[in-house]
């Protein structure tokens, strides 16, 4: 037996339910989808009444291809279970979800459910939001006082087996891994305690912007998958979401545990190339038309376009690594005007933090969409914080130091691990706006230790100008902070290099890369040279890779013969008898 009306009785509600909002919206010219397009309503009859009202604008549903919506969904206080179901049109591996509600004034209740996961996320009727899967609470978020209406977003990502709640509108929220997760089917909007309640729920006309999908479909789960064991209550799953892993064992580089380029005159060692600006903006009215393309303005979507366009070909070509960088590079051009674009104290508002160190969130986003195409083509990304020429526009040392351990929080919580975290570029070469934070005998190596503390696994360093000599100046403190070595070969001779490294080698037993060297320095002896050095090649290429607009095709015979020889370095030497 149910509680109220009878089963038939329930079923003809919902019939004529379905019938006069039909009618409602057959009615109107370009009407929105119908209830019934969108959702199936599948409640317990209920004591109550339950009212239905456009009000609020419609449910955003995003599947990572489309959005559908209906009728907006109020539900007052109801005796029983009751939800509202979205069947999907297809399995969706990335799903986000806006509604909001108000906090039930006691008692647990159900704000939604992804069915096939049988993931729920609760308000626990004291503020907070629990995300409960098979048995696992996990802390999600906080929620305003009961009565008071909360808007929630859900993001499910079952390609990473991951979910994340923003709560209010907050830009950020933390991911929480969640095992096993598959393509999501349906989704229940509703509130199963609702007798405890009340809780509404009204569905809002967010945007809700997703990474683009993948080029390539994902693969169909299989048709019978095993359900995962029951999991209890442990540590956090640190299972990387990338597929490129970037380590190091002794002196060597690895890429998921196994040194990089194996067999290969390259083995242990990584090639590279400097594409700083991939993700770059000016900001500066007065100088941002001096970077607009031959036949438009300029546009950062476009150059970040052309730059993941070109990664498979990086890649085709054995290229092991990427640096990209968060306050970009020198843009410097013959053909510019009267400026400061070498140096300290640039021109170009080419920054991703606020003057404050927040993170800006199209930046943020562009790096994240770099991060994760370079991981799809097997590529470690050498990630530049501070760059010298952008680090005036800091308000004080506590922005630096924000800016820095920020973007270090942000990447263990996306899980990147193909990502090697350089803090600045050539410091101890330039004043870096004189920050007692970033003195390479000074702050630097304590900053450096205390990124390593709050996230081990991440491998973090900075890098040094070898500028006549200036090699040799590096602090004891800050090579033994650091996880690997990056330096800078453009002003040295091949003898002032090998003189450098065996230095360096005496004094730092992990891995060493030379992540940048100007285009004219690396003609076959220096290539050669590097590689057997086990330091590598870091291409830095002006007027080819560095000054916008940027073509990130290999365009020049000067690209393509690097390529060319990271190519040869790093194909594994023929077995015998092959």
């Amino acid at each position: 037996m149910t509680l109220g009306v009878p089963r038939a009785m329930g079923a003809l509600l919902l019939l004529a339910l379905t019938t006069i909002v039909a009618a409602a919206g057959s009615s109107t010219a370009s009407a929105a989808p119908r209830l019934a397009d969108s959702f199936d309503a599948r409640s317990a009859p209920l004591a109550g009444r339950t009212g239905w009202t456009r009000a609020q604008g419609r449910p955003r549903i995003v599947d990572g291809r489309s959005a559908d919506g209906g009728a907006s969904l109020r539900t007052p206080r109801a005796r029983g279970a009751h939800y509202i179901e979205r069947r999907l049109n297809r399995p969706a591996r990335r799903l986000s979800i806006a509604f909001s509600f108000h906090r039930t004034r006691r008692g647990p209740s159900g704000l939604i459910r992804f069915a096939t996961n049988r993931l729920t996320l609760v308000d626990n009727g004291r503020g907070r939001l629990t995300l409960i899967h098979r048995g696992r609470r996990i802390p999600a978020a906080r929620t305003g006082r009961a009565g008071e209406w909360n808007r929630v977003k859900v993001q499910l990502d079952a390609r990473r087996y991951r979910v994340r709640i923003f709560v209010g509108g907050s830009p950020r929220g933390r991911w929480i891994r969640v095992r096993g997760l598959r393509a999501e089917n349906r989704i229940r909007l509703g509130t199963p305690n609702a007798l405890r309640g009340p809780v509404w729920f009204d569905a809002v006309n967010t945007p809700l912007p997703l990474p683009p999908p993948p080029a390539a479909a994902d693969p169909a789960p299989p048709a019978s998958e095993p359900a995962p064991p029951p999991v209890r209550p442990e540590p956090e799953d640190t299972t990387p979401a990338t597929q490129t892993t970037v380590g190091s064992h002794g002196s060597l580089w690895t890429v998921n545990g196994r040194p990089v380029n194996p067999g290969s005159p390259s083995e242990g060692t990584l090639q590279s190339a400097r594409v700083v600006q991939g993700i770059w903006d000016d900001e500066n009215d007065a100088s941002r038309h001096l970077w607009a393309y031959p036949d438009g303005p300029w546009d950062p979507e476009r150059n970040l376009s052309g730059l993941i366009a070109a990664m498979p070909v990086y890649a085709a070509h054995g290229l092991d690594a990427i640096t990209v960088s968060l306050q970009g590079g020198s843009p410097t051009r013959g053909d510019l005007p009267g400026g400061t674009w070498e140096g300290t104290r640039q021109t170009p508002i080419a920054t991703a933090f606020a003057t404050d160190g927040t993170f800006k969130n199209a930046w943020r986003s562009r790096a994240e969409r770099a991060i994760e195409a370079a991981d799809a083509n097997g590529l470690v990304v050498i990630l530049t914080v501070l760059y010298f020429g952008q680090a005036h526009r800091f308000d004080d040392e506590a922005a630096v130091r924000r800016a820095v351990l920020g973007v270090a929080d942000w990447l263990r919580e996306s899980e990147y691990a193909n990502v090697v975290l350089e803090v600045g570029n050539e410091m101890g070469a330039y004043n870096y706006g004189g920050f007692e934070l970033l003195n390479t005998t000074r702050g630097l190596p304590g900053l450096i230790s205390e990124i390593k503390e709050r996230h081990r696994g991440l491998l973090v360093s900075t890098s040094h100008a070898n500028t006549r000599g200036r090699t040799r100046e590096i602090d004891q403190d800050l090579l033994d902070a650091v996880d690997v070595l990056l330096i800078h070969g453009n002003t040295e001779s091949d003898g002032e290099m090998e003189g450098d490294v065996e230095w360096l080698r005496e004094r730092f037993d992990g891995p060493i890369h030379v992540n940048e060297d100007t285009a004219k320095h690396i003609d076959d002896e220096r290539f050669a040279l590097l590689t057997g050095l086990e330091v590598g090649n870091g291409l830095y290429d002006q007027t080819g890779f560095q000054s916008p607009p940027t073509v990130w095709s290999l365009d020049t015979d000067r690209k393509r013969d690097y390529f060319d020889r990271v190519r040869g370095a790093t194909t594994p030497a023929p077995g015998p008898g092959s």
